[in-house]
C-alpha cells in the first residue's frame, strides 16, 4: 500500500535572508514507502545576496588585495539647520503718541516724530532687510484723523516709504510689508507723523487722543551688525538606523573600525562650538549615550561663502563599538551651539538669509567584526504532517559548505502550542566557519556532515508537536583572539542540505 504525502520543507535561515535564498523544496506529492529518505530543504546564500547593493545602505568597496568588501552606510547633509533668524535675538518695540485735537482746528495739520526701537538681546543692529507687520491703532480718538507715515530710512535710496491712512478707535491700520531695507538710527526707526482731521466743521478744546505705532513679525533677510557670544539650541531629532544584513542579530556584535562623520557647514563669519547629544536604544528601558568630543567650528573667511569641516567619530575619540554593539534601531540626537564664544568677533558684519549652520552625518560601517550571538531564524506549522504524526524511527541527515568566517550551531526546538513550552531541542549541525588568514579574511571552505538518530521521545514530541523553532548561534572563528575580527566579502557563501530518513507507522 502506498501513501500520497505532501512535505511540509523546513525554511532555514529565512527569517534573516528573506527571498533571497534559493531554495529547492519538494512540492509535489510522491509515494513513500515504509523506509524513506525525504529531502527537506536545500538552501544556499552568498553574503552579496545578504547584504546586497541594490539596497539603500550598503556599498561595495574592493580592498588592496581584490576582496570585494561590504560597507554599511547612509547620510543625510543636512538634519539640523541654524538660520539667520535663528542667531540673533531682535524684538521690535512701539511707540505711543498722544494727539491734541485742540491743535487739528480749522483743518490745520500737526506734524512729530516718533521712534519703534529695534533691540537686540545678543548683538547690536544698524540696517537690515525685513519682512514684518506694521499696525496703527487709536485711542480715545474724537473723531477719525487723516494719518501720512513717512520712513525716511526704510528704502531711502528709493526716497524713504510714506505711508497714507485713516485712523479712528474703531479702525485700526495693520499691513505686512515684504522685503524693506532699514537703516537704523540708535537702534531706532524714526517715523515722521503728519495728522489733520477728516471733518474740520467742529473745533476741540481739552480732547486728547493717542496713537500706538508698532512693528511686528519681523522675518530678516539681511542684517547688519554685531552678534555676541550667542548660544542655541539645533533642532533635536532622531537617525532611523539601517543594519542590512545583520537585523536579527540581537546583541553580542564588535564591529572592528566604525565611524560616523559628523559634517557641518558654516555661512558666517563666526566660529563656533557645538556640544552634542547622543542617544540610543540599548534595551527597552534602557539607553546609552555616545560620548565624544565638542564639534569645533571654523568661520568662514571674508571672501569664502561658508566653511565645511568633519568631526570623525571612531574608537579612538569615542565609545562608538560599545555603542553600536547594540544595534541601536534609532540615535537620538540633540546639539547646543555656541557661536562667537567670548565675542571674539566683535566688529560690524553683514549677514544674509544664507547664514546659517547646518550638521549632517555620515555613517559607515564596514563589515568587518566579531560576534557571538543567537539568531531567530524561522517557525515551521507541523500539526498538520502526517510523516511526523506516524514515524516509528527517524534519522536527520544534515551536509553543508561554508565559507563564511562563523562557526554556527543550528538548532530545532520541538513546541507544543496548547502547553506553550519546548519540548526538547534537537542540535541539529554544527559547521566549523571557514578558515581565516591574520587579515580576517576567510581562505579555506569547510566542509560538515552528521546524521541525528531521533530519540523515541523525540519522535513522540514530534507526533504532538504544532511548531518547530529553528534558530541557530554564529561565533565568528577568531571570536577567542582578542581584537581579531572577520571581513565579510561579497563571495562567501553557505549551502546546507537536510534529509530526513524514516520508518512511518501503515497501520
Amino acid at each position: 500500500m502506498k501513501w500520497k504525502i505532501l512535505i511540509v520543507l523546513l525554511p532555514l535561515f529565512s527569517a534573516c535572508s528573506g527571498d533571497l535564498f534559493n531554495t529547492d523544496t519538494l512540492k509535489d506529492e510522491i509515494p513513500i514507502n515504509p523506509g524513506f529518505t525525504m529531502p527537506l530543504m536545500f538552501t544556499e546564500v552568498t553574503m552579496g545576496e545578504l547584504f546586497s547593493d541594490e539596497t539603500d545602505y550598503v556599498s561595495y568597496y574592493t580592498d588592496v588585495n581584490g576582496f570585494e568588501r561590504i560597507m554599511l552606510y547612509q547620510q543625510a547633509d543636512s538634519v539640523s539647520v541654524l538660520t539667520l533668524d535663528d542667531l540673533f535675538d531682535i524684538a521690535a518695540g512701539e511707540s505711543t503718541s498722544p494727539i491734541d485735537y485742540s491743535m487739528l482746528n480749522g483743518g490745520a495739520e500737526f506734524t512729530f516724530e516718533a521712534y519703534i526701537p529695534i533691540t537686540s538681546n545678543n548683538g547690536t543692529i544698524s540696517a537690515m532687510e525685513v519682512s514684518y507687520d506694521l499696525s496703527i491703532s487709536g485711542e480715545d480718538m474724537v473723531a477719525p484723523l487723516y494719518l501720512k507715515i513717512e520712513l525716511p530710512t526704510v528704502n531711502a535710496s528709493e526716497g524713504g516709504k510714506i505711508i497714507e491712512t485713516q485712523i479712528s478707535n474703531d479702525n485700526p491700520f495693520n499691513e505686512r510689508y515684504e522685503d524693506d531695507f532699514f537703516e537704523l538710527v540708535d537702534q531706532k526707526v524714526p517715523a515722521i507723523f503728519t495728522v489733520r482731521l477728516m471733518d474740520a466743521s467742529r473745533d476741540y478744546t481739552l480732547e486728547i487722543g493717542a496713537l500706538t505705532f508698532s512693528i511686528s513679525n519681523l522675518d530678516y533677510d539681511y542684517i547688519k551688525g554685531t552678534m555676541e557670544e550667542t548660544t542655541t539650541r539645533f533642532e533635536s531629532g532622531s537617525i532611523e538606523m539601517q543594519y542590512e544584513g545583520l537585523d536579527e542579530v540581537p546583541d553580542g556584535i564588535e564591529f572592528a573600525e566604525p565611524n560616523i562623520n559628523l559634517i557641518v557647514t558654516n555661512y558666517t563669519p563666526f566660529e563656533g562650538i557645538i556640544d552634542p547629544y547622543f542617544k540610543g536604544e540599548i534595551a527597552p528601558l534602557d539607553s546609552m549615550e555616545l560620548v565624544f568630543p565638542d564639534i569645533l567650528v571654523p568661520p568662514a573667511p571674508e571672501d569664502v561663502a561658508y566653511v565645511r569641516d568633519t568631526l570623525v567619530i571612531d574608537n579612538t575619540n569615542s565609545n562608538l563599538t560599545d555603542f553600536l554593539s547594540y544595534l541601536p534601531p534609532t540615535i537620538d540626537y540633540d546639539a547646543v551651539l555656541t557661536l562667537n564664544p567670548g565675542f571674539a568677533l566683535n566688529n560690524e558684519v553683514e549677514l544674509t538669509d544664507e547664514s546659517s549652520v547646518i550638521m549632517g552625518y555620515l555613517v559607515e560601517i564596514p563589515a568587518e567584526f566579531r560576534i557571538d550571538s543567537y539568531i531567530s531564524i524561522d517557525t515551521l506549522d507541523v500539526d498538520e504532517n502526517e510523516v511526523l504524526q506516524d514515524l516509528q524511527a527517524a534519522t536527520m541527515v544534515i551536509s553543508g559548505e561554508t565559507s563564511f568566517p562563523f562557526d554556527t550551531d543550528v538548532f530545532v526546538d520541538i513546541y507544543d502550542e496548547d502547553e506553550d513550552r519546548i519540548l526538547d531541542t534537537i542540535e541539529a549541525i554544527f559547521l566549523e566557519g571557514a578558515e581565516i588568514n591574520t587579515d580576517g579574511i576567510a581562505t579555506e571552505a569547510k566542509k560538515q556532515s552528521q546524521e541525528i538518530i531521533l530519540t523515541q521521545e523525540q519522535i513522540n514530541y514530534l507526533s504532538i508537536a504544532e511548531k518547530l523553532f529553528m534558530r541557530m548561534h554564529i561565533k565568528s572563528s577568531s571570536y577567542d583572539v582578542p581584537n581579531q575580527h572577520v571581513v565579510i566579502t561579497t563571495d562567501q557563501s553557505l549551502n546546507i542540505a537536510i534529509d530526513m530518513k524514516g520508518v512511518v507507522d501503515l497501520d
